[in-house]
């Protein structure tokens, strides 16, 4: 079954309050509180365009797979889209057990591979 799954991105993106982030993009009550909880099953894709350019994000970075039991060890295009533990990185923890030092190096080396586009996120 294929679903959405926002938390990964909200974190990725720095939400730390999904409900308020959302009621600001002037998503109704009922709609936050589908989209949090995980119980999203339909979304027009007007909405699911304006959420990905509000986060930066392609339609595959909000959607999970998960499988029936018929299809979780087969080969099949949507394994794509399982969400992986190792991957569901929450990157500011990491960064926040660096030292300053490595910190420091993290952001020269995040200004290297992305030039500009580190700079403005700052």
């Amino acid at each position: 079954m294929l679903v959405f799954n926002l938390s990964r991105i909200f974190r990725a993106a720095g939400v730390r309050d999904p409900r308020k982030f959302l009621k600001e993009k002037g998503y109704k009550e009922n709609t936050v509180h589908r989209i949090v909880n995980l119980q999203v099953s339909q979304l027009r894709l007007s909405s699911l365009e304006a959420m990905c350019l509000k986060l930066g994000c392609t339609p595959n970075d909000l959607l999970e797979w998960r499988p029936s039991r018929d299809f979780a060890s087969k080969d099949v295009p949507l394994q794509q889209l399982r969400l992986k533990q190792e991957e569901d990185l929450q990157i500011d923890d990491m960064v926040m057990q660096l030292s300053y030092e490595q910190q420091l190096k993290l952001k020269e080396m995040i200004k290297e591979q992305f030039g500009e586009k580190a700079e403005v996120a700052q």
